[in-house]
């Protein structure tokens, strides 16, 4: 398996999304399981959580979810947000999300948190107020990539309690956009988000001048989507309007 990590059995799996909206998550991930060829058999639950779990009344909610639906794997996506951390310092904030770790390992689930990190070190930081995570990697990626092109990813671990030292050296993920072989994640449906930010770029260079909502309405997608497109648009140079400025306009 992945890592040496094998799952003896499928697991109910309910991913926790902190913003955007359900069709574009749903979409991410279908072209991530078809990369994988990993299907879900009605195993897989999404839900796009709009309530900080900093509440007590927001965490009760979530954890009512969890038993409707049965869950055994918790994907947070991604703590800070779920948890309106703002700053990787908040100590106060890091124990509330150790405590609530606890809670759900205590009930038997597995829960898979993803944390953007601004630190230099990754995680290592953050890490000293989540003490009962048993494992934790960091992927990091090559500042000069080129959007839309087959990049190479570097997945180290940062802690691994309970992993044979075997498995614990950094290996090297291509994120490829077509199928996958070995040691590769495979994007089989990236031409659409190609088609997508093509779209989003020349609606955003008309001359009238659209918002990014009225790309959004024009298009379908959430705003959320817009500003991903027109991002990577501008980064290839095909915007002829800066976003920098229009969000400064705002």
């Amino acid at each position: 398996g992945f890592l040496n990590l094998d799952c003896p059995a499928p697991r109910r799996v309910l991913y926790v999304a902190a913003e955007g909206g359900y069709a574009d998550y749903k979409h991410d991930i279908e072209r991530i399981s078809s990369g994988l060829k990993v299907p879900s058999g009605g195993r897989f639950a999404l839900s796009v959580w709009d309530h900080k779990l900093n509440d007590p009344a927001a965490r009760a909610a979530l954890l009512s979810d969890i038993r409707s639906f049965a869950a055994e794997v918790v994907v947070w996506d991604s703590v800070a947000l779920l948890f309106d951390l703002k700053n990787e310092n908040d100590t106060d904030g890091w124990a509330l999300v150790n405590d609530f770790l606890l809670e759900l390992l205590h009930a038997g689930l597995s829960v898979l948190a993803l944390h953007h990190a601004n630190k230099t070190d990754g995680i290592t930081g953050s890490l000293a107020n989540v003490r009962c995570v048993d494992q934790a990697l960091v992927l990091s990626k090559p500042e000069d990539r080129e959007r839309d092109l087959d990049v190479d990813c570097t997945l180290r671990y940062v802690k691994a309690r309970r992993v044979d030292p075997r498995y614990t050296a950094p290996i090297t993920l291509r994120l490829t956009n077509g199928i996958g072989g070995p040691g590769t994640i495979g994007y089989p449906r990236c031409d659409d988000h190609q088609d997508r930010r093509r779209t989003a770029a020349e609606i955003w260079n008309r001359p009238d001048q659209p918002s990014a909502e009225d790309v959004a309405r024009e298009m379908g997608v959430p705003v959320r989507a817009v500003y991903r497109y027109l991002k990577a648009a501008t980064d290839l140079g095909e915007t002829t309007r800066s976003l920098r400025d229009y969000d400064k306009k705002r």
